[in-house]
C-alpha cells in the first residue's frame, strides 16, 4: 500500500470527533468489561489483502456514523447555544425564567420528534470506538508497510 492513507476522511486531514467520555460501569473500573465484537473480530493486520478487507469493512459503516454524528452534534449544538445564553442572564429574572421555559419546551418538543435520539448517540458511539480501532490498525499496518 502507499504511503497515503485510505481511510474515508483521512486524505482530507479529518479525524474522527471525540465521543464523549465512557461512564464508570455501576460495579467500578475493578471488572473487566468484555471484549465488544469488533475487537474479536478486528485483530492485528498480517497481509495487504486483510488491510483492505478492513477499509471495506470501515467504509460501510463510516457513512452512517458520518450521518448519526452530524444529527448528534446538531442536537448537541442546539441544546448547549441554549444552555449558554441562560448562564449570561442573572438568575431570578423574568429573562432568566423565560429562557429556562424556553429549554424545557424546547426538550419537550425534541423528545417528540425525536423518540429514537438515545438509541442514535449510543449507536454513533459505538461506531466510533469500532471506527476508531480499525483505523488504529490500518494505520499501524500501513507504517509498518509503507515503500
Amino acid at each position: 500500500m502507499s504511503g497515503q492513507s485510505h481511510i474515508p476522511g483521512e486524505a482530507a486531514g479529518q479525524s474522527l470527533p471525540s465521543p464523549p467520555p465512557i461512564p464508570v460501569p455501576a460495579g467500578g473500573l475493578g471488572k473487566p468489561l468484555p471484549a465488544l465484537p469488533w475487537c474479536r473480530k478486528f485483530g492485528a493486520i498480517r497481509s495487504a489483502e486483510q488491510c483492505r478487507a478492513y477499509t471495506e469493512a470501515f467504509s460501510a459503516d463510516y457513512a452512517e456514523y458520518r450521518y448519526l454524528h452530524t444529527r448528534i452534534g446538531n442536537v448537541s449544538r442546539h441544546f448547549g447555544q441554549l444552555g449558554a445564553h441562560i448562564k449570561t442572564l442573572q438568575r431570578g429574572t423574568a429573562e432568566h425564567k423565560a429562557a429556562e421555559d424556553r429549554v424545557v419546551q424546547e426538550y419537550r418538543r425534541f423528545k417528540r420528534t425525536y423518540p429514537g435520539y438515545r438509541k442514535e448517540k449510543d449507536r454513533c458511539e459505538y461506531l466510533h470506538r469500532k471506527l476508531s480501532h480499525i483505523k488504529g490498525l490500518i494505520l499501524q499496518f500501513e507504517e509498518g508497510h509503507s515503500p
